[in-house]
């Protein structure tokens, strides 16, 4: 006998035979259909190394204590997460480079997050900064969503100079860095504290 639903049951044997791909749309009370979020990049690191080597210097940064929200360079985007980032030019490892501020007798957290359009890569190392005191920062490393790596650390007031800290776990492949960095000004004065060179492969 002929079913009076002859889509639907075909619908539920393509369902059932392919396997539902992506999350359904939902709708809410004022009929307003929300789109699925996007797949996360099913990535196996087992088949992946790295082939090209790249270091973020900030370059390309022309104009002198502008703030900054995103910074693209390599295939690479930096973005800023939390602090008032600026560039500077008149500084860095070579200059320029990026750094936040926070006011004296005042901690300031600031924090960039570095991605590659989605796809993989690795992080070897980050050159830090900070003006007149130690250098608390973490690195998170994580990859379709899972957090891969955490490293927390401090490193000793520089003086001014930059320190470069290798990544313990570069051979982990990820498609999203956070550094974050926390900036404890003295109670006399304001500091600046900063990135640059991110080391990375892909």
């Amino acid at each position: 006998m002929r079913s009076p639903f002859p889509c639907v049951i075909a619908l539920s044997i393509l369902t059932s035979c392919a396997g539902q791909t992506t999350a359904p749309s939902s709708v809410d009370q004022a009929g307003v259909t929300t789109p699925p979020p996007p797949p996360r990049l099913q990535v196996d690191p087992a088949t992946l190394t790295p082939t090209t080597s790249y270091t973020i210097s900030f370059s390309a940064l022309r104009e002198n204590k502008v703030p900054l929200t995103t910074h693209l360079e390599s295939g690479f985007t930096v973005t800023a997460v939390s602090g008032n980032w600026i560039a500077l030019t008149t500084y860095g490892n070579p200059q320029p480079f990026i750094e936040f501020n926070s006011a004296a007798g005042t901690t300031v957290t600031g924090e960039v997050r570095v991605t590659a359009g989605g796809s993989p890569f690795w992080l070897n190392s980050v050159d830090f900064y900070s003006s007149t005191t130690k250098i608390p920062y973490v690195i998170e490393g994580f990859l379709s969503g899972e957090q891969r790596f955490t490293v927390v650390d401090v490193i000793g007031n520089t003086f001014g100079a930059f320190a470069r800290r290798p990544n313990p776990n570069a051979d982990l492949v990820v498609d999203e860095v956070r550094l974050r960095l926390s900036n404890p000004s003295a109670p006399c004065c304001g500091n600046p504290m900063g990135i640059d060179n991110i080391a990375v492969s892909k």
